[in-house]
């Protein structure tokens, strides 16, 4: 009985998992990568300012919807480096989370200073704060796909 079990097909769904989760995950961690270039926008604000705008239901709904539309940017910007860097990082056999957490810093600080340096010296510290989003948009990628097994 047990040789019967060990011998059965693998189900056909394993190739559409294999494609299908990565493009999910993929969408998730831009959608996390915005929502914290966006938080880290609002706690600025709000030190500066106070709650005001923010206060209850309509400032979560603000936060969120703007995380979406730089989830969008964030998305148009990382659809052809993040696959490669995928590749390169499986080809080269890195460890899975460190690669991914580390080759989204390196993505999302790398995709600013190419989008920002020709329009001149940034504020101070946008680099970080999109390094710092990029680390948690390939977090949340390494989360989603799951452990190498």
């Amino acid at each position: 009985m047990t040789q019967a079990l060990t011998l059965t097909p693998k189900p056909r769904f394993e190739l559409g998992v294999r494609v299908f989760l990565p493009c999910v995950a993929w969408l998730l961690a831009c959608l996390a990568a915005g929502l914290v270039l966006v938080l880290s926008i609002v706690v600025f604000a709000v030190y500066e300012d106070g709650w005001g705008a923010w206060e209850g239901l309509s400032g979560v709904l603000a936060v969120f919807s703007a995380a979406l539309f730089v989830a969008a940017f964030v998305a148009g910007f990382t659809i052809l480096p993040w696959p490669l860097l995928v590749l390169a990082a499986k080809a080269l056999r890195f460890q899975r989370g460190f690669a991914d957490v580390i080759l989204g810093a390196l993505m999302g600080g790398a995709l600013i200073e190419m989008v920002s340096n020709p329009l001149g010296q940034g504020a101070p510290g946008v680099t970080l704060a999109f390094a710092i989003a990029g680390a948690a948009g390939g977090l949340t990628y390494w989360l989603v796909v799951g452990r190498p097994k």
